[in-house]
């Protein structure tokens, strides 16, 4: 069973990502065509080919989410059914009934939840959710005018399984790394807009946003080498040797979100606990940023501005290892985690297009993150996403 789902998996995402770059290539030699005068072939009125390939692109992977079983993914039975299934029961009026879900999950979830519950259709709550995820991070690539085949293949090979289960974080993240490309262009207002609804998704967004300012201040300093050093410094301090940190930051965080108060206390370690780092997660996302580099290297290509790109990725690696003395530090990861989504296409941005140097690239991407999807979520089955149960429209 497991063989058959990884299969379903598999195609989904090839099929996806197929579409995904062949409408790109099509949209980019149509913009050639019309910039040199010449005579395109694809007419002057809306490109029906090109809107199709968009179109099912997106569509096929948010079905393979709505036709699921809510067992499929770790948090789905949990605050989504539960909810769900109160709205349904209770027969309250909206605003009490979101109020009594917004208490633990965030307003704009508990408004999504409730209209999918008096509509009957958990399929399409399902669909939504995915779609709320896939469109940031494709208006983030469109907007870095990066390549679809990369990011997507790595949203679907390291991504795709968590956002099944980590729903409400996944829009969060998507939604801040759309924000982070308005931040890129000093498009404050907009980035801080998109931060407040990403925070009305999950409330630790907030803590995100608040890194994306520190880094922006040191970027900025006359300082910024001693405050670089400086940081790196306080993140080994916080490793090793930061026990009343650690429990300084969890009081902070459990004041701010009653909710996760509990998982906290319980989740944080104290002393150094090795077995609760996911080694797997850090060696696959360090091997990527530093072969993409290597690449990046030997093409003798001037390097693009990535750096903001790289240090994001950085953080997600050190907030896993923080893991081993405070287990929720995962959860944060996994906006960081989104980051790369960005990161790969924009390394492979500055490579030549004559250069072999993309296809060792392919190559490399493949290599390294289809083990990683197969290991972590088929056969460890992280995320509880191994066996896919088909279900059906809901």
């Amino acid at each position: 069973m497991k063989g058959n789902s990884s299969i379903l998996y598999l195609s989904v995402y090839a099929i996806s990502v197929f579409l995904f770059s062949a409408a790109q290539r099509r949209k980019s030699i149509k913009a050639s065509l019309y910039q040199n005068g010449g005579n395109t072939g694809f007419g002057y009125g809306i490109d029906v080919i090109l809107v199709m390939e968009y179109f099912f692109a997106v569509l096929i992977p948010c079905l393979l989410a709505a036709f699921r079983d809510p067992s499929v993914g770790i948090d789905a039975n949990t605050y989504i059914v539960h909810n769900y299934v109160y709205v349904q029961n209770s027969g309250e009026e909206m605003l009490p009934a979101i109020i009594k879900i917004a208490k633990l999950n965030e307003l704009f979830f508990a408004i999504l939840i409730y209209l999918c519950a008096k509509i009957n259709s958990l399929s399409l709550l399902f669909f939504i959710i995915q779609l709320l995820i896939m469109v940031p991070l494709l208006m983030a690539l469109n907007r870095l005018n990066v390549s679809y085949f990369y990011g997507m293949t790595i949203f679907y090979l390291l991504l795709y399984n968590v956002t099944l289960g980590l729903m409400r974080q996944s829009i969060a993240a998507a939604i801040l790394v759309l924000a982070y490309t308005y931040i890129k262009e000093d498009k404050k207002w907009k980035a801080i807009l998109l931060s407040i609804v990403s925070f009305f998704f999950h409330k630790s967004a907030i803590f995100v946003f608040a890194l994306f300012v520190v880094y922006k201040i040191i970027k900025k300093s006359r300082y910024k080498k001693i405050m670089y050093y400086l940081s790196v410094f306080f993140m080994i301090y916080i490793l090793f040797q930061g026990r009343g940190f650690g429990e300084s930051v969890q009081d902070i965080i459990g004041s701010f979100m009653p909710s996760y108060v509990r998982a906290l206390k319980y989740q944080y370690t104290g002393a150094i606990n090795t077995n609760m780092v996911s080694w797997s997660n850090i060696l696959t996302h360090g091997v990527l940023i530093l072969t993409t580099a290597v690449v990046l290297k030997i093409s003798n290509a001037e390097s693009s501005d990535d750096s903001d790109l790289f240090y994001m990725c950085i953080i997600g690696i050190f907030l896993r290892l923080l893991s081993m003395r405070i287990l929720i530090a995962v959860r944060m990861a996994e906006y960081f985690d989104m980051f790369l989504v960005l990161y790969i296409p924009k390394i492979r941005k500055g490579i030549n297009d004559s250069s072999i140097s993309r296809l060792l690239l392919v190559v490399l991407l493949l290599a390294i993150c289809i083990p990683f999807w197969y290991f972590f979520y088929i056969y460890k089955n992280n995320m509880n996403t191994a066996l896919y149960i088909y279900k059906g429209w809901q």
